[in-house]
């Protein structure tokens, strides 16, 4: 995708050295060697290639070639692949043509300027000597099938053949890799200021013998990062220092300078873990056997054993064993019952390989007598085991069995000491019985010692209560639920509450295990809450929260205030006192007044402390006073009963 985008782009531009003629989409590249010889190479697009090729004059008019056609470049076409010969010679018969499609062009035109000599087989390219010195232009006259010009041309800007075209420079941030599939390289390709460049060429020395990787050039596009693998030599020689050259190719076949580095490639597969390893035990010790490395660099072998499978291993062989030696017998401790062995291999500087599949070996010995002194004492989630060391045992098999029931081994691995924590989880207080028995080498089972009886308490929690119903009731929260059968098992009910961004707390005393509702009053109408719930049985376990219920407070229903009192003063003002009975929390007193007989109540902004307000400015005559209560929402309740005064 990237070689396809940038072909695109490129035909549409002018680069330097190449001149535009007749059509945007053809291009023509030139270089000189400063020496009267000059590289030319056009692009035309494969629908616009004439049938009778190209011929090639200077700006005088001389003929510099007569014609060039698919094939007339027999040593360029000879250099190519098979595959790039016949395509070559198929284009070479007459009435045939490439493929016009955009993808066919494209890669069509990767190819042209990526490879000099597909180019010149193509009969696009041409190299000529012993030009002029002089500032010359070109032209590129596409002929008919009988040869004769036909009209169509592409015309070059001068170029100076007594002055040589630059190269570009070498491909930057060169660099190495190497790993078992061989040597990976990376570099940045070089910045497209001059003629483009698609291709790279490299070479390898070592040792005196040099040799090319890239017979046909490596076609990689523009702007190769240089954080992506560019190359890969899978077979380079090994355990030596490798020298690399990367040339950067341009369009007319034109190489830069190498860039270069050096690098030891190790042998990798001189560390490959020994394969077929094998462990025959016999009472004289245990026979370790391997396979050799096919690598001619392992220089050794190194042994390590271990009483379990995942280690950790101790190494038996510190000086190593010789390459061309593939067993080794070890002499273990006494008691030991089963051993793992594994190998690595070791390369010439030493370095130490990762270890082949370890194999188990099993010695025989005779029985071990049965373990004695077991114990058991149980705990709220497991159940620990004792019992005295049994000799010439190398581990131990426990059983277990429910009062009544069939023994079953714990565990499929050996118990290594004289203890075990039996993990149950939560216990319903079941009887269980254990016994152990002694395991020597060669897995030469003993008998079993005595049973221990154990008692393990009930801490099986019961199944959580689930909410079945939550709604806001007069400014209160009420709850419905049922416990989860069998309903017996549980004793009490904990209700869980917390807001939004609040992990919640336990709120009031338990409940009574029959208990199906609840009503909150301690919440703020306009809250929102979630509620869980949370099951006691009668050994006090308790269940995980149930599922949460979230829902919002409505406000209290309003009431209505008691009827107030009333009394006139004429001194030291006119004025009429109220009293009234303070109002509930979170709530304040308004006061309404209107005369004897009007429809409409007024509201009265009245002084007052205590459970006093006071109307400096009353009506004459007849008035009527009221209280109503207003929450902390705004929300007002319902008018108290009617109190009257006569105003003088």
């Amino acid at each position: 995708m990237m070689r396809a985008k940038w072909l695109v782009c490129l035909l549409g531009l002018i680069i330097a050295g190449a001149t535009q003629a007749q059509t945007s989409a053809s291009q023509v590249y030139l270089a000189a060697d400063g020496k009267g010889g000059l590289q030319i190479l056009w692009w035309v697009p494969p629908e616009r290639w004439r049938d009778g090729g190209f011929r090639l004059e200077d700006d005088r008019g001389r003929v510099l070639v007569e014609r060039l056609h698919p094939g007339t470049n027999r040593s360029a076409t000879q250099r190519l692949t098979r595959e790039d010969q016949n395509e070559i010679g198929r284009l070479a018969q007459s009435g045939n043509k490439p493929n016009t499609s955009m993808g066919s062009a494209i890669a069509l035109g990767i190819r042209a300027l990526g490879n000099w000599d597909f180019a010149q087989a193509l009969g696009l390219a041409t190299e000529l000597k012993g030009l002029e010195r002089r500032a010359t232009g070109f032209f590129i006259r596409g002929l008919d099938h009988n040869g004769k010009p036909d009209g169509s041309y592409l015309e070059t800007h001068p170029i100076d053949l007594a002055r040589a075209t630059p190269l570009h420079t070498p491909p930057a941030q060169l660099r190495a890799e190497s790993d078992a599939q061989g040597v990976r390289l990376f570099w940045q390709g070089p910045e497209q200021h001059l003629l483009p460049v698609l291709a790279y060429h490299i070479e390898r020395e070592s040792e005196g013998d040099a040799a090319t990787l890239t017979p046909q050039p490596l076609i990689l596009g523009t702007a190769w990062p240089a954080d992506r693998s560019a190359f890969a030599d899978t077979a380079p020689p090994v355990e030596t220092e490798v020298r690399y050259q990367v040339y950067a190719i341009d369009a007319l076949g034109r190489r830069s300078q190498a860039a270069s580095l050096k690098l030891f490639v190790p042998d990798h597969s001189a560390l490959n873990p020994p394969a077929g390893i094998t462990a025959s035990a016999a009472r004289e010790g245990i026979e370790i056997r391997w396979q050799a490395n096919a690598s001619p660099n392992t220089t050794g072998y190194v042994v390590e054993r271990s009483h379990l499978l995942g280690g950790p291993y101790e190494v038996l062989t510190p000086s190593g064993v010789p390459s061309d030696q593939t067993r080794y017998r070890d002499t273990p401790p006494a008691r030991s019952a089963a051993l793992y062995y594994r190998v690595r291999a070791v390369n010439p500087r030493g370095t130490v390989g990762e270890p082949g599949a370890a194999t188990l070996a099993r010695q025989q010995a005779d029985a071990p007598p049965a373990p004695s002194g077991l114990k058991a004492e149980a705990g709220h989630t497991r159940v620990r085991l004792t019992w005295d060391p049994t000799p010439g045992a190398f581990g131990y098999q426990v059983e277990r069995r429910a009062q009544g029931g069939a023994w079953q081994a714990l565990g499929n691995l050996l118990i290594q000491e004289p203890r075990l924590d039996d993990h149950l989880g939560p216990m319903n207080g079941l009887r269980l019985e254990y016994r152990v028995s002694a395991v020597a080498w060669g897995d030469v089972v003993g008998p079993v010692g005595k049973p221990v009886v154990v008692d393990t308490p009930d801490t099986q929690p019961p199944a959580a209560p689930a909410i079945t119903g939550a709604e806001s009731d007069d400014g209160a929260v009420l709850l419905h639920f049922h416990p989860a059968a069998p309903a017996d098992q549980t004793a009490q009910i904990l209700v869980l509450r917390g807001g939004p961004d609040d992990p919640g707390l336990v709120i009031g005393d338990p409940l009574p295990g029959d208990a199906r509702e609840w009503r909150d009053t301690w919440v703020l109408p306009g809250e929102t809450y979630w509620y869980r719930l949370v099951a006691l049985d009668t050994a006090g376990n308790r269940s995980d929260p149930g599922e949460a219920v979230s829902l919002r407070v409505g406000a209290a229903l309003a009431k209505a205030p008691p009827q107030p009192k009333a009394r006139y003063e004429a001194q030291p003002f006119a004025r009429v006192v109220i009293g009234f009975t303070a109002p509930p929390a979170d709530h304040e007193v308004v006061l309404e007044a209107r005369s004897a007989g009007a429809a409409r109540w007024r509201h009265v902004a009245a002084a007052g402390t205590g459970n006093e307000m006071v109307d400096a400015h009353p009506h004459q005559g007849k008035a009527e006073y009221r209280l109503r209560w207003r929450s902390a929402q705004g929300t007002l309740g319902p008018p108290s009963p009617v109190v009257s005064v006569t105003v003088r």
